[in-house]
């Protein structure tokens, strides 16, 4: 699956001097960690953190996996409507295909 197509139309409101991490990277970490039970913000940058090897696969990742401080400034900058929408699409359409690579 090719990420930055499937969030190609996600914008990306933060401070260009202020990105550490890739906005594609973020999301996917965030949408693997939803799926596979994460709850909160500190249980998707817990999920990261165990799962980082494995999201090194198909993910850039050279600087690290973003804290949990790192998603919750992303996801209260943006559109709730907008990010409930893609996480909706991503559930309805590769739910059972990304079940099976988010969770190993």
């Amino acid at each position: 699956m090719d990420w930055h197509t499937f969030f190609a139309e996600m914008p990306d409101y933060r401070v260009n001097r202020c990105k550490k991490h890739h906005l594609v990277d973020i999301l996917v970490i965030a949408l693997c960690a939803l799926i596979s039970g994460a709850d909160d913000f500190e249980e998707i940058g817990a999920y990261g953190r165990r799962e980082e090897a494995f999201l090194r696969t198909f993910l850039d990742s050279s600087t690290g996996i973003p804290s949990h401080d790192t998603f919750t400034r992303v996801f209260r900058r943006r559109t709730p409507t907008l990010s409930g929408a893609v996480f909706t699409l991503g559930r309805r359409r590769r739910g059972p295909a990304l079940r099976s690579r988010c969770k190993r």
